[in-house]
């Protein structure tokens, strides 16, 4: 399961570049240790996901949170890229432990960020060819 690493837990969802989201997270042992006594017998069975939310400001000036995604993660890695659904939307993610059952464990959950006007995936432009020349740039590949 997800290895924790960390002095405190973390979620980071950082904007790349107008079309995709870096997403990195850190946890500590007291939280997976809290998630696996909650969780009981379900521990056995379940995913990582990351949940991609789209953040609205209502009138009264509260916050409503609309999932827009879900992905199934590998536990082996600490951070994962996700394609920027819309533009000028404010998000959020989630990182957490799905059931069997379907029942949503949070681990961790990220500031939002809003994104550029031309964000977006453009139809003329392939998303692995993208992701992979900007990991080439920063000098690491997934």
């Amino acid at each position: 399961m997800l290895t924790p690493h960390a002095e405190h837990d973390s979620l980071t969802l950082e904007l790349l570049d107008t079309h995709w989201f870096r997403l990195h997270w850190e946890l500590t042992s007291q939280t997976m240790e809290r998630a696996k006594c909650s969780l009981g017998g379900d521990w056995t069975e379940i995913k990582p996901v990351l949940r991609l939310f789209v953040v609205e400001s209502e009138p009264t000036g509260s916050r409503q949170e609309d999932q827009v995604l879900q992905v199934v993660i590998s536990d082996r890695f600490r951070e994962w890229y996700l394609i920027v659904p819309e533009p000028e939307r404010r998000y959020r993610a989630k990182l957490g432990l799905l059931t069997k059952a379907g029942r949503f464990y949070q681990l961790a959950s990220s500031e939002s960020v809003d994104t550029p006007r031309e964000a977006g995936v453009r139809e003329d432009r392939d998303p692995i060819d993208s992701i992979l020349s900007r990991s080439f740039e920063i000098g690491s590949c997934f």
